[in-house]
This record gives C-alpha cells, structure tokens and sequence, in this order.
C-alpha cells in the first residue's frame, strides 16, 4: 500500500508510562515539569525578529500560575513575556491525570502600542526527546480522506537517523488525503507517545531523529510569516502528548480511543453521544427534488412503513436552498418555491413522527451568484482561479455574526438537532491571497478561529444540539473537531453501486478503528455483507418505504442486528487480520467492552477469497472465563474460554462474499 512519509518523532524510554490509577505524579506530569520550568527550553519555538526563540526564550520574563479543573485534570498557564517588545507567549497547558497526557495551545500578544516585529516558524510543538534506549522507532498513522477505499488506511514509517520526515495535509483542510492529524510512536521494544494535533486548516509536522537517544519532534501552522498589531492575539494548533508503556502499541491505541470519549467526544446528558441510526429521504427523493410538501408526507410514511426499525433521525441532506446543489451553495434560506413555508413544517412532521430532524448545510462555500456572495461580497474571498467558488471570510466578525444569527434561526424555527456542516472546496490558496507579504498566515489563523467561535456559539445557544463535520466526507478531522462534532459521513467513497464498496467500508472501518471510536456512513443495501460492511457506532441508510416491492423484514432484521452490535464499537479495537483492500483475503477486527465482559468479532471472507476457514486470536479476555459465543443470524452458539478464544477461534464460511458477526459475553 501507499506510504507516506510521515510525521512525528517522540522517543520514549524516557517515559516509562504506567496508568495513573491515583497516584500523585507520573511520566505526563515530570515530563510537563521539566519542559516548562523557569529556565528551561519550552517545548515550542518560533522565530522573533530574525532569532530563533531556543536562544532567548528562556531569558524573558517567566510566570505560572496553577489550577484544577476537577479531579483528574489540572491546569497550568506559563506565560513568557519579551521585557523589551511586551510580546507574550501564553501556554495554556491540561494536565490529564487519568491518562497520562499533556495538552496545550498556545496563545501570542502583542502587549505593545506599535507593531510588533516579525513573527515566522511558529511550531506549537518544537522538543528533543532524550534517554531512548530502543534503536528501532516506528511511526503508526493513517491516510486521510480522498473518496477511496484506501481513505484511513494505516500506515508504518520507520523512523531512522538523519532522515528528516514530514507530513501536511493537502488544500486547507485537516485531513485531507495525506493524513490524519493523530500518531502513534513506538520506541521499541516497549513504550510510545501518542500524538495529536487541534488545528482545522493547513498543519504540518517535521521529524528528526538525531541519534539512538533523541528525536526532535516539530509542529504547527504549515505556514506563519507575521507581524501582530499593537494588542493583537492569535492562537495556535491545539497539542496533544499521551505516554503508554508496554510491548504492544495497541496499548496506546486504546487508551487513546479510551481519551478521546472520555474528554473529548461530544456529551448529551452527561454520556459520549451515540451516533444515530438515520433515516435519509435521499434514498426516496434526490437532492434538488426535495419540497416541502414530499418532506412532510415522507416523515408520515418512514415512520408507518419502518415503526419496526425505529429510526432515531429524518435526514435532509444538500439541495433544500435556491438553486440547489450545487450552484445554490451561498443561500442559506429554503427555496421559496419548494419550501413556501420554510423548513417549520418539516421539522414538525419529523418530531411528530418520533424522528428528530438532521440538516445540510454548506456556510463557508459560497457559488458565484448566490445570495450571500450579491448581498455582501466583501465578505466571501476568492482568487483569480477559484471560479464559482469563493470563502465566507469567518475571521470577519460582521460575517460570522450574520452566519451565526442565520443558521441559529434555522435552527429554531425547523427545530433541528443535528446541525450538519460540509465543506467541499480547498481553502488554502484563497488564504494565502488574501495575505499580505507581512501577515502571512492570518486570513487562516482568523478563518480557524472564527469557525471554533462560530459552533461554540451555536451550542451556547441550543444547549444538546449535535454538530455533524463532514467536509467532502471526513477531510477536516482533528482533535479540534472532534471535541465539538461528530463524523456521520466518514468518506465520500459511498455510491453503493461500486462493487468494491462494501470492501472500502470494511477498511476503513479498520483504518480509522485505531484512532477514533465513534464514526458512521451510509447505505443503501439491504445485502448483509454490504450492510454489515459499513456498520458502525452510527450508520445513515437511504431505503426508499414507497416501493411496494420493499422488503420490509429484511430491512428490520439488518437494522436490530446494527442496534445490538453498536454500543460495542465505544470499546477497544484489535484488527485481526492484517490490512488490505485486496479482494482475495480475510479481514476481521474485534471491539471489545471490558466493562460489559462482552464484545463483538466482524469477520468479512471476500469474493475472491478461497479459504473457507479463517483462524484469529481474541484480545482482551479473561484467561480462565467462560465466554459463550453467538453467531448472529445463525443457529451457532459456543463456550468457550478465554484462554481458547485467544489462542485460536476458527471462523468458517463456506462461500466467498460473505460475513460473520460475533456476539461474546463473559459468562
């Protein structure tokens, strides 16, 4: 497969990092004290006037001031301030006690009453890791999103001296094709760090190892070339360190799948969000065919034809504004011909029907023509070679009030739970236009920053509304977005009429696995192996009631049997199967609820595949448990224990193109 050289390089024998269970410091907390302490080198860097900070940093004024947030996260803010410019650099740093983690952002000032001077190279993360005594150090990441079936794919990159490795995004946007933002080294034989960046737009990251014994570790902005004016701020990419110990990387893999619900996911009612098992009305009707009219009596038939499914949500994707999809992107308002009324009427059938009601909407691509783009053209950015598509400013405070008040309004009146926003254009060269050889940078610093303020808003103002982030399908996906959203369409790569489809899906629900616990996408198919392919926490299904040929049973068993395996995807991850998009192979992987004692085992025999039989071995049991074991949609039911399961658990299918699901509960 497709490697890509990569980014990021902590070494780890430094760290010997245990779980904290309680105790009162650990390998995150030395490590975040001897990294930020009065004299010592932080671990970021920048260029200021022409010197490189690691020279002078140490020597500017220094203060700390300590905090809890709640018995597992403290806080700590180090400031360090120039005494002859007043430009300040603030590190607002978490320490997470429960995971052995340090986070911090980083926020710049210009304290002074004239410009400052040139500010360049700004990496939010910039250190040496020391004392490594494995001279093997491997990198674990992830492809990112291209509308492929590779989208997610893991990937290793061996870390080797004097080889310097980067790794960016492509266009804009954080997860675009080359990578996703989130890493796993592992110094081996035991231990890593496992690695994240919050940043929404154009990050980048660069990897040196100097020796047997230290790597330095660089990122940030892929581009920062700028001067502040008198009391301007701007902040950083978000970073994100957590320390695992251990033989096995899948260690860290999980406690950070373990991190991201626990302090990350989005909350509803005090618990991790469950993604929702969706009705999509674009299995009925397509895009710019929607009315309001239709909407309102399709509400009235899914939820008769489908009461034995219990669909949570009623889906409206693109095409409900003036023009439709695609050139009517830029009017955030109903077409008044199709929606006389709005979208009030359809919200209204929706919650009458026992559905809530999820939305499209695409704010920050506004098509040449619409509305937003003739009534204030000052706000949307564009190039000579962007054409039709041109950027809603969101770092002009005047366009981010009008979205907010826009989209907050629509909100109320259709009573929308799930705010769902795409992103289909590349933003990078637009910002850099719109940049001034002195402010380079600043058209994204302020985009970014605008758009973290405009959903934080929206949540402020509808208290348990959910953000769906989709852009082109999981191409903006960083630790930024996932602590305010969730990904319901995780790829594009969803035309069910591609006969590799169902072999995507299964990749990439092993690919992304290793990093993040709750995601979904779509379907059409009512074939088990297809839909079994892209289940997932959540899943969103296009099944059109109106057809009088609808098989309604089996529509019924497909979704219970996605009901009862969901909650399970929340639990730890071990792929059983090596990697492959090849359709003459196995693959497996297992989620495993250890407070549950129970969990489950996708196994996928391709249709090429010639081997009936499949042998794995199960994780994270309990040796001398008794589990018993069903076979889900046949009359198989096992015991076994433990010891067994993790030794070898034969899985048989006797004809290629087909699927088991195991169900397992610690008896």
């Amino acid at each position: 497969m497709k490697k890509i050289i990569a980014t990021a390089v902590l070494l780890l024998s430094l760290f010997s990092a245990c779980a904290f269970a309680g105790a009162e410091s650990g390998p995150a907390e030395k490590w975040l004290d001897a990294n930020f302490a009065k004299g010592a080198n932080p671990p970021f860097s920048f260029t200021y006037d022409g010197r490189n900070s690691n020279g002078f940093l140490k020597n500017w004024d220094y203060g700390r001031q300590d905090g809890q947030l709640d018995a597992v996260r403290a806080k700590r803010i180090y400031t360090y301030t120039d005494p002859k410019t007043k430009l300040q650099i603030r590190a607002e740093c978490i320490l997470y006690k429960d995971f052995q983690a340090v986070e911090w952002v980083l926020r710049i000032r210009n304290n002074a009453a004239e410009t400052s001077p040139l500010i360049e190279d700004i990496q939010a993360l910039d250190t040496v890791f020391k004392n490594a005594t494995s001279s093997y150090v491997l990198l674990h990441h992830a492809l990112g999103g291209a509308i492929t079936s590779e989208d997610f794919a893991p990937v290793e990159t061996p870390i080797r001296t004097a080889e310097t490795l980067r790794i960016s995004p492509n266009g804009g946007r954080s997860s675009d094709i080359t990578s996703l933002p989130f890493f796993n080294l592992e110094a081996r034989p035991g231990g890593g760090v496992m690695m994240a960046i919050g940043w929404s737009g154009q990050w980048a990251a660069t990897f040196n190892r100097l020796d047997d014994s230290a790597a330095r570790a660089r990122a940030g902005m892929a581009l920062t070339h700028l001067k502040l004016y008198a009391n301007e701020e701007i902040r950083t990419p978000r970073i994100l360190l957590m320390f695992w110990d251990g033989p096995d990387y899948m260690k860290g893999q999980n406690m950070f799948r373990k991190m991201i619900l626990t302090h990350y996911s989005p909350q509803a009612g005090g618990k991790t969000v469950t993604l929702p098992l969706s009705f999509s009305v674009h299995g009925t009707y397509v895009f710019n065919d929607t009315t309001e009219k239709n909407m309102v009596e399709l509400a009235a038939i899914a939820a008769d034809k489908f009461k034995n499914i219990g669909f949570e949500y009623f889906w409206i994707d693109a095409g409900w504004f003036k023009g439709g999809w695609s050139n009517g992107v830029g009017n955030i308002f109903p077409d008044p011909i199709r929606y006389p009324n709005g979208l009030a009427p359809v919200g209204k059938a929706a919650a009458a029907n026992g559905f809530k009601f999820l939305l499209w909407v695409e704010p920050e691509r506004v098509y040449y023509g619409a509305q937003l783009d003739t009534e204030h053209p000052k706000w949307v950015l564009r190039t000579f070679a962007s054409l039709g598509n041109g950027l809603l400013n969101l770092g002009n405070e005047k366009a981010r009030r009008w979205l907010t008040d826009t989209v907050s309004g629509l909100i109320e009146t259709a009573g929308i739970s799930i705010y769902r926003q795409d992103f289909n254009m590349d933003p990078i060269k637009i910002w850099h236009y719109a940049d001034s050889p002195m402010r380079q940078g600043m058209t994204e610093i302020r985009h970014i920053e605008g758009m973290y303020e405009y959903w934080d808003e929206l949540v402020r103002r509808h208290p348990g509304l959910i953000i769906d982030n989709c852009a082109s399908g999981g191409r903006r996906i960083d630790l930024e977005t996932v602590s305010r959203s969730v990904a319901l369409w995780r790829t594009d790569y969803a035309d069910i009429r591609n006969p590799l489809m169902a072999t995507g899906f299964q990749s990439q629900t092993y690919g992304l696995g290793f990093w993040l616990p709750t995601t979904s996408t779509g379907t059409s198919t009512l074939d088990k192996y297809d839909f079994r392919s892209a289940m997932n926490n959540g899943i969103v299904i296009s099944w059109n009631p109106t057809k009088p040929d609808f098989p309604f049973q089996q529509a019924e068993t497909l979704a219970a049997e996605f009901k009862r395996a969901r909650m399970f995807y929340f639990g730890d991850y071990y792929p059983l199967t090596g990697y492959s998009i090849a359709e003459d192979v196995w693959m497996a992987y297992q989620f495993h609820r250890d407070d549950m004692r129970a969990g489950i085992v996708l196994a996928f025999r391709r249709k090429d595949n010639q081997d009936p039989q499949l042998s794995v071995k199960l994780r994270g049991l309990s040796p001398d448990a008794e589990y018993e074991l069903d076979y889900s949609g046949t009359n198989i039911k096992l015991v076994a224990t433990g010891k067994e399961l993790m030794n070898s658990l034969i899985i048989t299918l006797d004809a290629p193109r087909d699927s088991a699901l195991i169900f397992y509960k610690q008896k």
